[in-house]
């Protein structure tokens, strides 16, 4: 009601109203009800809208200090001549959203070619930035991360990636140079800054709370996908719906939309579900439905898309024996010679975590 409709229904308390916050804290859009409640209260509760009035204070400095850490990303990725896009949070805060303080993100998503993973180093290092610990690969990664801190002592991340998801299976659902055709300009960061264009953030946004959050229902990730179906028209619903039915994505984006639809009213049209909850093909993407898959199941998915055999066997060997430099780096006291040993305490101790089911979302 309150974020569909801007107002409360009456006959709230003040305790009813400081679980509502509470809550709307915990679903990580305290930012996006804090106007709003501010309003529908009107000074009834000053110690609750002090709080409120607190929360979009820190909002707005959060947004300044992405929005200076962006400008400076951009730059660097300009002086390296690297295509970018900035994905998720970070680009949809400028574009969906009425302000960027509206949409926070904790890191700033990137996506690059993959042959480009050079020049973006060279870039985030020229900017100040590290590489997280992390294994290296060809196959079972699509992502590094990178941190900095600046001379405030506050933290930066970013997720570069140069496949959509991690998981295989979701690997060819969106490639960099279709995202780049349908980009769009973000001048208010960078003159040629990028994000993705509405259809493909649409498209993201249902694979995204999928493919890496176990089909998690966050209220945030559900409002993306409520702004970006408003705003398509019939054309654009159509190269929606082509692109996840040539994709294998109609199953996770019926979904994603099912769920904006059940929370928040999302208008989408009937023919649209229509078209995605039809009988077609069966579509390996959705056995990630639901959540609780386990890492083992991940990795069957994996080896299930991988194209040949020689393929499977080097994503087995990324997962089990990573490359000596991340070892040197996990067992920093460890000599060369008994680097074996290592291995094998790395596999006996990460064993548990291939059968662990997870929670449900």
């Amino acid at each position: 009601m309150l974020l569909t409709a801007g107002s409360l229904p009456g006959g709230l308390d003040e305790a009813s109203l400081d679980a509502l916050w509470e809550q709307a804290r915990v679903d990580d859009v305290d930012a996006l009800v804090a106007g709003p409640l501010l309003r529908s209260l009107g000074g009834r509760y000053p110690s609750l809208d002090e709080r409120l009035v607190q929360r979009l204070r820190e909002a707005e400095l959060r947004s300044l200090l992405r929005h200076r850490e962006l400008c400076r990303v951009a730059a660097g990725f300009a002086g390296e001549s690297v295509p970018v896009l900035i994905l998720k949070g970070a680009g949809l805060a400028y574009t969906v959203y009425p302000e960027p303080h509206l949409r926070p993100s904790r890191d700033i998503d990137l996506f690059i070619r993959r042959d480009s993973r050079d020049g973006a180093a060279r870039a985030l290092a020229g900017c100040g930035y590290t590489r997280m610990r992390e294994p290296d690969g060809e196959l079972a990664g699509a992502q590094a991360h990178y941190a900095r801190s600046d001379a405030r002592g506050i933290n930066h991340f970013i997720d570069l990636h140069w496949r959509i998801s991690n998981a295989r299976v979701f690997e060819e659902a969106l490639s960099f140079d279709e995202a780049w055709d349908g980009s769009r300009l973000l001048p208010t960061l960078e003159p040629t800054t990028r994000t993705l264009g509405d259809e493909q953030a649409l498209l993201l946004a249902c694979i995204h709370r999928v493919a890496h959050h176990q089909d998690d229902s966050s209220l945030l990730w559900l409002w993306d996908i409520h702004l970006l179906a408003a705003r398509l028209g019939d054309g654009e619903w159509r190269h929606f719906l082509d692109r996840a039915a040539a994709a294998g994505m109609r199953a996770v984006s019926a979904r994603g939309l099912e769920l904006a639809c059940r929370r928040f009213g999302t208008s989408i049209g009937q023919e649209v579900l229509e078209r995605l909850t039809a009988p077609g093909p069966a579509e390996p993407a959705a056995r990630f439905l639901g959540g609780r898959l386990r890492f083992i199941d991940v990795v069957r998915t994996d080896l299930a898309a991988s194209r040949h055999w020689t393929e499977r066997a080097a994503l087995l060997r990324e997962h089990l024996f990573p490359s000596r430099t991340y070892m040197h780096a996990l067992y920093p006291r460890c000599p060369g010679v008994l680097l074996p040993f290592a291995y094998g305490e790395r596999l006996i101790r990460g064993a548990p975590k291939w059968w662990r089911r997870r929670p449900p979302p």
